[in-house]
């Protein structure tokens, strides 16, 4: 679920970075192609608060499930 949430938000710069959201068994694999570190540095910060917003979430509906 994870992996389709945060596959929506494309790059912003994507002459620049392309960035591939994959999963394998329960793992959540990213893989970037950066022009700079600089652009790798932000679009990782960017791609780590956005897992902190989705994992967030995810964990407060969870305590919401009727089959908690």
């Amino acid at each position: 679920m994870a992996s389709q949430v945060l596959a929506v938000d494309r790059e912003l710069k994507s002459d620049e970075i392309t960035r591939v959201i994959r999963t394998e068994e329960e793992q959540l694999l990213v893989e970037f192609n950066c022009s700079s570190i600089k652009m790798l540095r932000v679009s990782v910060n960017s791609l780590m608060d956005m897992v902190i917003m989705v994992t967030r979430t995810m964990t407060t509906f969870d305590e919401w499930s009727p089959d908690r």
